[in-house]
């Protein structure tokens, strides 16, 4: 009977708000197909205050396609409230997120000191690794500049391949054009997996850290037998021709 007066609703013929109601609460999937027209839209609304307008559906079959299941349409389904999915989540194509939305872990057990639960961004691309000189002049030359990087909410991770002739630069030496700025007010090491053309004494190897609220990295010359780092690396001092280093870090961003 639901079946008969729901397709008489949607032919266009005068149906009272009462058979109506009592259409929608009685319809099941018994296989039947409605009969909706495609050039028809039509508002399921609540008839009073106290009315809700509910669809059920009894079968349990899991779905296996987009054409499948208790409810299938051809077309794209709007939601205006929040969709609660008991079973897994399958998707034949991206889950795409609206910008600053992302996954929220909210009820997952906290750290007392926690300041957010919503992973809210995945990047991943290359990043132009370039060196950048205190003093001196005339622009240095690359023969390796490759960069590339990872990230996954506000944590980056980054590597790093410089290979570097210096012109005309003296001074200090920093590792620039990283792809985003880390967090002011904090800090973070990173690890160099390798130099070369370093005129340096044995027991010195080189060490750095991403500068704080900046999209650079600083490097230094560490002594193994004291384990000190102060001592800026420098072009005249250090490796006044060429520099060569691999490097990675991760670090919290801006």
């Amino acid at each position: 009977m639901a079946v008969s007066v729901f397709k008489t609703f949607i032919s266009g013929e005068t149906l009272t708000a009462s058979d109506l109601n009592s259409s929608l609460t009685q319809i099941t999937s018994n296989g039947e197909d409605l009969g909706w027209p495609a050039t028809k839209a039509k508002d399921f609304n609540s008839q009073n205050a106290t009315d809700v307008g509910v669809l059920n559906s009894d079968d349990t079959t899991d779905t296996t396609s987009g054409a499948s299941g208790s409810i299938h349409t051809t077309g794209g389904v709007g939601i205006a409230k929040k969709l609660y999915v008991v079973g897994n989540i399958t998707t034949e194509a991206n889950l795409v997120l609206s910008s600053g939305q992302g996954i929220d872990f909210s009820a997952t057990s906290d750290v007392a000191t926690m300041t957010s639960e919503l992973l809210d961004d995945y990047e991943e691309g290359t990043w132009v690794v370039e060196a950048t000189t205190t003093t001196g002049s005339g622009s240095p030359t690359y023969s390796s500049q490759l960069g590339l990087y990872v990230k996954i909410g506000s944590t980056a991770f980054i590597q790093g391949r410089l290979a570097v002739t210096w012109a005309s630069r003296t001074g200090n030496i920093k590792i620039s054009g990283l792809p985003f700025t880390m967090v002011g007010s904090s800090f973070c090491a990173i690890c160099v997996g390798g130099t070369s053309d370093l005129a340096v004494t044995a027991g010195q190897s080189v060490v750095g850290e991403v500068e704080s609220g900046a999209a650079t990295i600083q490097l230094y010359l560490e002594e193994s037998t004291t384990g000190s780092a102060t001592d800026l690396l420098n072009v005249a001092a250090d490796c006044p021709t060429n520099l060569g280093i691999n490097f990675e870090a991760f670090y919290r961003v801006a």
